[in-house]
């Protein structure tokens, strides 16, 4: 009986404690959790990575989450990876939020959120 190849989810955090707190949540619903510390790092690892969903917060140093996720969707190799972004900036959530010329998330998570929100909107993204 073949055992099911776990999701991998990558997260885009510059503050270590929310990464380490939110990938010990992930993983012990059974996904793969990659981790970068910025967004810089973030695009290098898709390089030879392909995760299922990016949970990316919007304050990084250097580019920005709106940056980000602009350059992943403009890129026809990962413009189809969902991205979660996580942001204290309501307003950024909001239809004609951030830079309108920038491509948007899939969806956003307004800090503070709770691991059920979380894990929730993980799951509408993964399609499971």
């Amino acid at each position: 009986m073949e055992t099911a190849t776990p999701l991998t989810i990558m997260l885009i955090d510059d503050d270590q404690e929310i990464s380490d707190a939110t990938a010990a949540l992930l993983s012990k619903r059974g996904y793969r959790v990659l981790h970068a510390g910025t967004g810089e790092e973030g695009l290098e690892l898709l390089r030879s990575l392909r995760p299922d969903v990016i949970i990316l917060d919007y304050r990084l140093p250097g580019k920005n989450g709106d940056v980000i996720t602009d350059i992943i969707k403009s890129d026809v190799s990962t413009a189809g990876i969902p991205i979660l972004m996580c942001t204290a900036q309501a307003t950024l959530a909001q239809p004609l939020g951030g830079n309108p010329r920038l491509r948007k998330p899939d969806a956003y998570l307004i800090k503070p959120f709770t691991s059920a929100q979380l894990l929730e909107q993980v799951r509408l993204l993964t399609g499971g």
